[in-house]
């Protein structure tokens, strides 16, 4: 007999999803705003390279078992295996990082961002020993559970670094902070969801079922964990700390801003997906659904953080955070195309075929790789320009994989693609400049405008799509009803 939460209407699922994610990012993002005012942009890349550092150990040695979870059937998710393999996960990159540390001690460059390190470390530690329920709530869509963890995570994190940053002004509030929040999130886990699976169990044929799967994702991570932290890494090293923590804030007010729309998608996206047989019509229309509703939100989002973010920096930070527009502008340009991406990603994990999303992952890398030489790495721009080529390439491979895989109908997607980028195309080669420039007011005024817009691309879209169109009239209905329902 299954023990998994009962499914909720996907609807319901990302109402919950987008507004915990929302919530906890801003507590995020706020705290992020007292660090530029109390902290040096040195002292913040000094702390951006430790957690760089961390996360690119921690991805390296992923395992895959989440999104194994979610794809496969609950009797054969095994979690406490599972469990385990996360919490051994966890201790593999502890040690690696206490390596690191001695090794950079022994080498007289034991810099402040090693001694971050080491608090990280011990939080990733903590982060990795969460309820593996987390994973079969968002299986059944479940969200509320993790919406209170999310946020009384993200509430830890944000009283213990906003009180030692004003009282110490130190790098330590940064460190201690995330301390605290891994702290409350594994203890949250735990009060708001079932213990049922978070046991320490070793079996070793289920081991190798649970990564006779995961392998291709845990390969594909790597991958991503390299593009996600060598750009940082080699900014610190190339260009110094300061520079780091400069890119660092700009990228936090843009791409990590998508990124986190991006989340949302995948947590309900990839459960929803999954819930779907192989049938080419049903992944044309999930396919198509995802792009429409990414694209409604994210590109007019990116628009205006290109505008507004630079001034935000300016007003919070000073005069040392001047000068970050075409920074922000290129960040705009990669998760743009990246957005893109996201639907396919989704869709080939959902037909439980990660090695497509593996191959996409060393087209990026081989394309990157190969502009990085071409143009050199002596310009902040040109390695945030040469990510933005690998992310349109691989757009291409998944085209080329979605017609070979599931024989879909590879043109209309990409007329669809080309047809929703051209507003942001049209921004930025033409109007970015004196949109800029311009008044606040005026400013406010193009971005509404620019919204419209989009909506009006979006819905010549959704008029072609019969599909689409049932399936947005089905979800209305189902929100009708609900309400009505809660009224009566």
């Amino acid at each position: 007999m299954s023990n998994l939460p009962e499914q909720r209407p996907i609807h319901v699922a990302g109402a919950i999803t987008v507004i915990g994610i929302t919530l906890a990012r801003s507590i995020h993002y706020i705290a992020s705003l007292f660090m530029m005012a109390y902290l040096s942009p040195q002292i913040i890349g000094e702390f951006a390279f430790a957690m760089f550092l961390m996360l690119t150990i921690y991805t390296l040695l992923t395992t895959g078992v989440e999104s194994r979870i979610i794809a496969m059937e609950y009797e054969k998710s095994y979690l406490a295996e599972s469990w385990t393999i996360e919490l051994l996960r966890g201790g593999l990159t502890f040690l690696v990082i206490v390596l690191v540390y001695i090794y950079a001690f022994y080498n007289d460059s034991l810099a402040p961002a090693y001694e971050y390190l080491t608090v990280l470390g011990v939080g990733m530690f903590i982060r990795c020993g969460k309820n593996i329920n987390m994973m079969t709530s968002r299986k059944a869509l479940d969200m509320l559970p993790i919406f209170y963890v999310e946020l009384g995570s993200a509430v830890c994190l944000l009283a213990v670094s906003v009180i030692l940053v004003i009282l110490y002004k130190s790098g330590w509030a940064l460190a201690l902070g995330y301390l605290s929040g891994s702290i409350a999130y594994t203890f949250l886990s735990f009060k708001f969801l079932p213990r049922e699976g978070s046991v320490l169990k070793f079996s070793t044929s289920r081991l190798r079922e649970i990564f006779s799967y995961s392998k291709w994702l845990m390969f594909s991570a790597q991958i991503v964990s390299f593009f996600e932290n060598i750009i940082p890494l080699l900014i610190s090293q190339i260009f110094g700390s300061a520079a780091l923590g400069f890119f660092e804030k700009s990228d936090l007010y843009t791409r990590k801003i998508i990124a986190q729309l991006t989340q949302v998608f995948w947590i309900v996206g990839l459960p929803w997906a999954s819930r779907s047989s192989r049938d080419n019509r049903k992944f044309t229309e999930i396919l198509a659904l995802i792009l429409l509703f990414f694209v409604v939100l994210a590109i007019p989002s990116l628009v205006a953080l290109s505008i507004f973010v630079p001034k935000l920096l300016v007003s919070v930070g000073g005069q040392d955070w001047s000068g970050s527009e075409d920074i922000v502008r290129a960040l705009c340009v990669v998760s743009a195309i990246a957005c893109f991406n996201v639907p396919f990603g989704i869709v080939m994990q959902a037909i439980k075929r990660p090695s497509l999303s593996l191959w996409a992952g060393v087209v990026k890398l081989a394309v990157f790789l190969l502009i990085l030489v071409a143009w050199g790495h002596d310009d902040i721009l040109r390695l945030i320009y040469a990510l933005a080529w690998a992310n349109l390439f691989t757009l291409g491979y998944y085209f080329i994989a979605s017609f070979v895989s599931l024989k879909l109908d590879v043109t209309a997607v990409i007329k669809d693609s080309l047809l929703l980028s051209l507003p942001f195309l049209l921004f930025h080669i033409v109007g970015y400049e004196s949109i800029f420039d311009s008044d606040i007011v005026d400013q406010f005024v193009f971005v509404i405008a620019f919204f419209i817009i989009n909506l009006v691309f979006c819905f010549s879209v959704i008029s072609r799509k019969q599909e689409v169109r049932e399936t947005i009239l089905s979800i209305s209905q189902q929100v009708l009803r609900r309400s009505r329902s809660r009224k009566d």
